[in-house]
């Protein structure tokens, strides 16, 4: 059964508020990374720009997309970059 970003969003603020140990708080930080993920994917259209390059991680093409965008003159650019700024500290995490 798929979940939706918002769902995923959620479910991390809930077990946010619970401040267990190191497991709960990355598990906090991966459900919060892949809820953004998903919503990124859903929000930047893929374009021959954001193609997958080389074995590249469908993570990197979708955080790609955000970064085209951002590069843009389209309206929320500014948004889009400060997505694919965060994503990859949010999934360094």
């Amino acid at each position: 059964m798929p979940s939706s970003p918002a769902e995923l969003l959620q479910l991390s603020k809930d077990l946010f508020a619970l401040k267990k140990d190191e497991t709960w708080q990355r598990c906090v930080i991966s459900r919060a990374y892949y809820a953004t993920l998903h919503a990124t994917d859903a929000t930047f259209p893929k374009t021959e720009e954001s193609v997958r390059i080389d074995g590249e991680s469908s993570h990197a093409e979708i955080i790609g997309r955000a970064v085209v965008y951002g590069k843009s003159i389209q309206p929320g650019r500014t948004n889009a970059n400060q997505i694919a700024q965060a994503l990859p500290r949010l999934r360094r995490f």
